[in-house]
């Protein structure tokens, strides 16, 4: 227990990750017109997008914001 495994699983393939930056950079406002249109904060956002981050986007997210 308290252990971890040698190898990781990949959560949220790189090329989705960068996908989202995209998208969100498209945006006018950017991460803070993300952010509104999801309902969260900033913060959250870039904690669902770092690299070996233990948080995923939401595909929900991604889909909402292909929208805005």
């Amino acid at each position: 227990m308290g252990h971890e495994p040698e190898w990781k699983v990949e959560k949220q393939p790189r090329w989705l990750v960068a996908a989202i930056k995209k998208t969100i950079s498209s945006l006018h406002g950017g991460y803070e017109e993300a952010a509104e249109w999801l309902d969260v904060t900033k913060d959250a956002l870039f904690n669902r997008l770092r690299t070996g981050g233990d948080q995923i986007f939401p595909i929900g997210w991604a889909l909402v914001l292909q929208r805005a």
